[in-house]
């Protein structure tokens, strides 16, 4: 190989290198990205079952009330009189 073509050659793997450099970053990024998600998601049903549990145990006037308000609207929309 002549001077040029060592030249073209080298400039061809360099580019090489850096797509594939620039592909394992793209597909670390996008690990991250779908394992925070997923603890984000986790998290958020977590917080959703406490605030569950919470409201389930309140018995008082307001929170008894709610339920039935809602339960007949539900009722009323679905058509179940």
């Amino acid at each position: 190989m002549n001077n040029a073509e060592n030249t073209a050659i080298g400039l061809v793997n360099a580019g090489i290198g850096a797509l594939k450099a620039g592909e394992e970053t793209l597909n670390q990024a996008v690990a991250n990205i779908q394992k925070n998600f997923q603890e984000a998601v986790a998290n958020a049903e977590k917080t959703f079952e406490g605030f569950k549990a919470k409201g389930a145990a309140d018995f008082s006037d307001p929170a008894m009330k709610t339920r039935e308000f809602v339960a007949t609207a539900v009722r009323t929309v679905a058509g179940d009189k």
